[in-house]
């Protein structure tokens, strides 16, 4: 079970720790796909940036409840 951390006295969810992990590995699928020029093949860009998120964020939520 995953409990809270505390950073200078200051309780945080873990679900903010791994929504700050998703932010990170997202800005570098981002940089990934802006090198490979992938975002001329997508209809609405800014629903694949969001569905990419969410996809890589359930994916750390699913690897750190395992653990």
């Amino acid at each position: 079970m995953l409990k809270e951390i505390d950073i200078f006295g200051v309780y945080v969810s873990p679900f903010v720790i791994q929504l700050l992990i998703a932010v990170a590995f997202y800005g570098c699928v981002r940089c990934l796909c802006n090198f490979l020029e992938l975002q001329k093949y997508v209809w609405h860009p800014a629903l694949v940036d969001v569905a990419v998120f969410i996809i890589i964020l359930g994916i750390i939520v699913s690897i750190s409840t395992k653990v």
